[in-house]
């Protein structure tokens, strides 16, 4: 399957609200849109978290389950 390509808007979302906040959240399980506290979110960023974590883009993120859905573990 090909991977997301975000536009640059996306890109810039993606880094302020996904890869910036990552190395400051405390241990725990968290979803999606815990990143997007009352803001609407995009399938397409939420695909490309969920790639980035599958390609074990983080160390300290995984997957609680096999889908997005099911939450990210933060170590």
């Amino acid at each position: 399957m090909r991977k997301v390509i975000l536009n640059s808007d996306e890109l810039k979302e993606y880094n302020n609200k996904v890869i910036n906040v990552i190395p400051t959240l405390t241990p725990g399980t968290y979803y999606f849109r815990d990143f997007f506290k009352g803001q609407a979110t995009s399938p397409r960023i939420a695909r490309r978290l969920y790639e980035d974590v599958s390609d074990k883009v983080f160390s300290r993120v995984t997957l609680v389950g096999k889908i997005s859905r099911e939450g990210y573990v933060i170590s």
